[in-house]
């Protein structure tokens, strides 16, 4: 199957302009098929908020800069089964990778005793090989675990007529058990519907009618401050907000640690590393996790790590029309063997959104 500029404008352009002339379209279209399979090429019209056309684009640039590396196979197989960690991989490839640049992906090192394959490593002409670890963190076990108590309360109250804005701020993230164990508490505290408080040792406090429904207050009724996930829902009748249900879970340096230190240990220890964490589904956003990450870099751990690197990539509406546009967040680390190649650290810090705004 070879699309034709017929099928480009029935099929993906739906009466929109694009910037690319006819043939390098459908010469980007041809990359992506003969890459990845004519199956694949169709699933990209459905799904997802972005014009079906400006991912192809995208997809095909992506797909042309690894084109002539080594050792793509296995990254290609897994975009092809659209696992998640291979996008993440194809994009820091796309990146890092100017021109006079080599790129091998799945390189394997001696870490000691053992044979580790980093994701891919990268080079200057003239320099020496960085290798390169890509991860993808996100929040979705914490978020699955606060929508879980969410619906279980929302369910609990449904059948009451009273009005309640029930707002639980966790102290850790809970156990199967404790949850059980929690959504009993709470149905019993809200037998009362008169504003109040209540404790449950080192496991949450529960804050019953403090504001109006509907209202977002953030407060933390005594509970330690730190970064949470929050999940809320509300209960409308006859148009108007009769219940809210709120729950936040905590999210802690442990997480990034896990990251950060399984990502490390693929590293080698005589040559630089780049851990490149692609945060599009971290709910909980850049800052926080750059904040994580420095906490992590210690003069005795993750030494083999000489920098790291947080990045995301948005479609955004310039003068010049709808783009697609990378943010980079670089953090040097100071304790590392070895110093990063300069080369990258200027290309990760020069990468951010046309918008100094934007989140």
């Amino acid at each position: 199957m070879s699309v034709s500029w017929d099928q480009v404008e029935k099929e993906w352009l739906f009466g929109q302009s694009i910037s690319l002339d006819q043939a390098e379209v459908l010469a980007r279209f041809k990359l992506i098929e003969d890459t990845l399979g004519a199956e694949y090429l169709i699933g990209l019209r459905t799904g997802g908020l972005t014009p079906p056309i400006l991912r192809a684009m995208l997809l095909a640039d992506k797909l042309r800069t690894i084109s002539d590396c080594e050792g793509t196979g296995e990254l290609l197989a897994k975009v092809k089964q659209n696992e998640p960690s291979a996008y993440s991989e194809l994009t820091a490839a796309f990146l890092l990778r100017v021109p006079g640049t080599t790129i091998e992906f799945g390189p394997e090192v001696s870490v000691k005793t053992k044979t580790k394959r980093p994701d891919f490593r990268i080079k200057s002409a003239e320099g020496e090989w960085l290798y390169v670890e890509v991860a993808s963190p996100n929040e979705s076990e914490l978020q699955r675990k606060a929508q879980l108590i969410v619906g279980t309360l929302a369910k609990r109250l449904a059948g009451s007529s009273a009005e309640i804005v029930l707002d639980c701020i966790l102290l850790k993230e809970p156990s199967a058990k404790e949850i059980d164990g929690l959504c009993d508490d709470i149905g019993n505290f809200v037998r009362d519907t008169s504003p109040s408080i209540h404790n449950i040792p080192e496991l949450c406090v529960v804050a019953i009618n403090q504001t109006a429904p509907g209202q977002a207050v953030i407060n933390d009724y005594g509970a330690p401050s730190q970064t949470r996930i929050a999940v809320s829902t509300f209960l409308v009748d006859a148009g108007q907000t009769k219940k809210t249900v709120t729950v936040r879970i905590p999210f802690e340096d442990k997480r990034a640690a896990i990251f950060i230190t399984h990502e490390a240990r693929q590293l080698p220890i005589d040559s630089p590393g780049l851990v490149m964490f692609d945060m599009n589904a971290a709910t909980t956003g850049t800052n926080i996790w750059q904040q994580l990450i420095r906490r992590r870099l210690q003069p005795r751990q993750h030494t083999r790590v000489s920098a790291v690197c947080l990045f995301t990539g948005n479609f955004m509406l310039t003068e010049k029309g709808l783009g697609w546009f990378p943010h980079a967040v670089f953090i040097r680390n100071e304790y590392a063997r070895i110093t990063i190649p300069e080369w990258i650290q200027l290309r990760l810090e020069s990468m951010k959104y046309p918008d100094a705004n934007h989140g």
